[in-house]
């Protein structure tokens, strides 16, 4: 390899490690401009940005997976795919996130999907098993109330506790209550949500329904809707209860995705160009972060 094959291969490295850190090609071209005097179109950054996803080695949804996994969380994340001709090109990238006993956590799996339905939630679950996580280790599946998920879960794998995010299930209710009530019942929320035991937590439950369904019938209808799914956490030793109950470490990976995401303009042309991109990001972030604000599961 020449003097300039070799600089131009660590110029085009350069740019698509910029860019995978949520540099837009745009600003890219005008980093480069003021920094080497080169020109870098942002239909270069995508071509040179593509063809290092191309070759990566690391493919999420090809990796073994081994079986010590001990929580798996699964929610979806939804962006603008072109060429689906789905209404609105719309598609919800469905994540799974492993937890192993050590706290090391991974995004193990993914797949886009039209919505969030059974038969999409069952190919990337069922996947996940065929590559190895047979569920023997997993002791809680923390989710939000998409029944087609919870359904797939049950039948994969069987044994597995469930826990309804209660930060979901709160939103739930706050998008259903008058403005003038919110606070008000956002304070009853917390109150459920502060028991220590999952039969105080009904109570409350009962409590709250009663004393708000005449006034928000929508809101209370919401709240006590498989409301026991929320308080599976209160069988587990109380020192990680904040770490169990809630889908937050994907959340906080979703966040670092839609960020990055937002750089390739958030709309992709075709299927094959969202997989690409979403398996570089995800790799990334698994590269990186895999130990930052880890769940500690070690009982």
């Amino acid at each position: 390899m020449g003097v300039f094959e070799e600089e131009k291969e660590k110029f085009e490295h350069l740019v698509e490690q910029i860019h995978l850190l949520g540099i837009s090609g745009r600003k890219i071209d005008k980093l480069s401009r003021l920094c080497f005097g080169i020109p870098v179109p942002k239909e270069r950054v995508g071509k040179i940005y593509k063809e290092f996803a191309d070759k990566e080695e690391f493919q999420i949804n090809t990796k073994p997976l081994s079986d010590e996994y001990e929580y798996i969380l699964l929610d979806g994340i939804w962006e603008k795919t072109k060429g689906y001709g789905w209404e609105e090109n719309k598609s919800v990238l469905l994540c799974a996130l492993g937890v192993k006993p050590n706290g090391q956590r991974q995004i193990i799996g993914f797949t886009l999907a039209r919505a969030e339905d059974i038969l999409s939630w069952e190919k990337l679950i069922k996947d996940m098993q065929a590559r190895g996580l047979t569920g023997k280790s997993l002791r809680l599946a923390i989710t939000d109330d998409n029944a087609a998920l919870k359904t797939v879960l049950r039948l994969v794998y069987p044994v597995c506790p469930q826990q309804v995010c209660i930060v979901h299930k709160m939103r739930s209710v706050f998008t259903k209550t008058s403005f003038k009530n919110r606070r008000l019942i956002v304070e009853d929320l917390k109150q459920i949500f502060a028991s220590q035991k999952k039969e105080e937590a009904i109570l409350k439950t009962k409590a709250v329904v009663k004393k708000w369904y005449m006034v928000e019938p929508k809101a209370m209808e919401s709240l006590r809707f498989h409301i026991e799914d929320c308080f599976t956490y209160l069988s587990f030793p109380k020192e990680i209860w904040s770490k169990i109950r809630t889908t937050n470490v994907l959340e906080r990976e979703f966040r670092e995705v839609r960020r990055r995401m937002k750089v390739f303009d958030n709309t992709f042309q075709n299927e094959e160009s969202a997989n690409r991109y979403a398996n570089s990001i995800i790799s990334y972030l698994n590269g990186n972060y895999p130990l930052r604000n880890k769940l500690h599961t070690n009982t």
